[in-house]
């Protein structure tokens, strides 16, 4: 009778930390100023980030300024790093930039 060896499969589970990010940066500029939005992460560079307004950029600099030139409320709509998709939970904060047009006349 022919023996058989049992075999065992062992199931190893790694819990890899999910990159995060917090936006700021509310500003009220005039036209033709610089305005940035300032993002602070969690994880392991690049970070590849989508906007609310569907701008998206990567980056390897923590913390990372992104110069905008419209008016409006950004949020962060996506996240990842080099290792893993950030939650919804772990996209925080809000910018909202206000861009004033200003009218010069010659009198």
């Amino acid at each position: 009778m022919e023996k058989k060896e049992k075999e065992e499969t062992e199931v190893i589970t790694i819990n890899k930390k999910l990159p995060t990010v917090v936006i700021s940066g509310d500003a009220m500029v005039c036209e033709n100023e610089e305005v940035y939005l300032n993002f602070d992460f969690t994880g392991v560079a690049p970070w590849n980030v989508t906007l609310s307004n569907g701008a998206s950029f990567t980056t390897n600099e923590n913390p990372y300024k992104y110069q905008v030139n419209e008016s409006g409320e950004y949020t962060v709509a996506s996240l990842s790093d080099a290792n893993a998709e950030a939650e919804a939970s772990g996209m925080v904060g809000k910018a909202t930039i206000n861009i004033i047009k200003i009218i010069c006349k010659d009198y």
